[in-house]
């Protein structure tokens, strides 16, 4: 009996060795769940903040949404195309313009010079008209004393 008291005392003595192993291997599965749950949680977070970052750079958008996003792209590249092609034809017509007011201008002053010129032409004319006339009444007064 003494055996067998010695014998069930060495099996409880293993058994409380077995529950203590077993105790902390369960605590360390319970560290490793708990640090899963975490490592899920923040997962699962990143994951809530990339989908919102994805939806507000516009990045998530369907094939739809990005080709009408593409033909509302084309379709203002065409009215700013358009617009331009106007402005340059604007701008052409008004170097035209400036081209023709350009040549009046040049016209216009090679006649004033011109027309000054002549004008300085007949003042010495007339300069020499007036002398001439002056001379001839001289000689006519000397002649009509004499």
């Amino acid at each position: 009996m003494l055996r067998d008291l010695s014998a069930l005392q060495k099996e409880n003595n293993q058994l409380k060795i077995d529950v203590q192993i077993e105790r902390s291997r369960t605590e360390k599965v319970q560290k490793e769940v708990e640090v899963v749950r975490n490592d899920l949680r923040d997962l699962h977070l990143e994951n809530k903040k990339l989908r919102v970052t994805i939806k507000n750079s516009g990045l998530g958008k369907s094939l739809t949404e990005w080709k009408e996003e593409l033909s509302n792209i084309k379709d203002g590249m065409e009215f700013w195309k358009g617009k331009a092609k106007k402005e340059e034809e604007k701008a052409t017509r008004a170097m035209m313009e400036l081209r023709k007011k350009s040549i009046e201008h040049e016209i216009v002053s090679t006649e004033l010079m011109t027309s000054r010129s002549e004008r300085q032409e007949l003042r010495v004319r007339i300069r020499d008209l007036e002398d001439t006339l002056q001379a001839r009444q001289q000689q006519l007064n000397t002649l009509l004393e004499a």
